[in-house]
Parts: C-alpha cells; sequence; structure tokens
C-alpha cells in the first residue's frame, strides 16, 4: 500500500469487534483495517499530526498509536486507567484523555 491518499476518508469501528476501517468514502472501499483498534469512548480515534492517530482501548488502560497506511499499531502505550474521552490538540502534537 505504497501510496494511501487520504482526502475523502471514514473510519469505523464498534466495541464489538477489535478492528477499525478507513473506507474511501465516495467508493466504499475499505482501504485498510486496523487491529487491534476498537472505539472505547468519545472521540475514540484522534489525528495526531499527518501521519498517525490514537485509538483507546475498550475496557484496558491502553492507547495504542497507528499510522494511517499499516494495518498494526505503531506504538502501544499503557495507562494508569482507561480513558473515558480522548482529544487531540489541532496541530496533533497533544494529545488528552
Amino acid at each position: 500500500m505504497a501510496s494511501l491518499c487520504l482526502q475523502e476518508v471514514v473510519i469505523s469501528g464498534s466495541p464489538e469487534d477489535e478492528t477499525m476501517h478507513l473506507w474511501e468514502l465516495h467508493t466504499a472501499t475499505t482501504l485498510v483495517s486496523y487491529r487491534p483498534a476498537s472505539p472505547s469512548c468519545f472521540a475514540a480515534a484522534v489525528p495526531v499530526g499527518r501521519d498517525l492517530f490514537a485509538v483507546s482501548q475498550p475496557g484496558k488502560p491502553a492507547l495504542h498509536v497507528f499510522n494511517w497506511r499499516r494495518d498494526m499499531p505503531q506504538a502501544r502505550m499503557s495507562l494508569p486507567e482507561r480513558l473515558v474521552a480522548l482529544a487531540a490538540s489541532p496541530d496533533g502534537a497533544h494529545v488528552l484523555g
């Protein structure tokens, strides 16, 4: 997947499934499936800069950081407690949970 152009996409997931999917908006084709990743709270996936996004893990005090072009986490972080909400600064430099 050398040239993934992110112009108009939708990311979806379900707490029952441990996979999130990146869909091309106009053709409804799946571009990438991220695993293990599933939303666990309000705003569960937030962009971190241009190339990354962070996902809180359901039922676990953990945060995974994915590259838009890779299906496995680039970083896995253990947290002191489960997240209730997740937000990022507009430039993606700071993530708050």
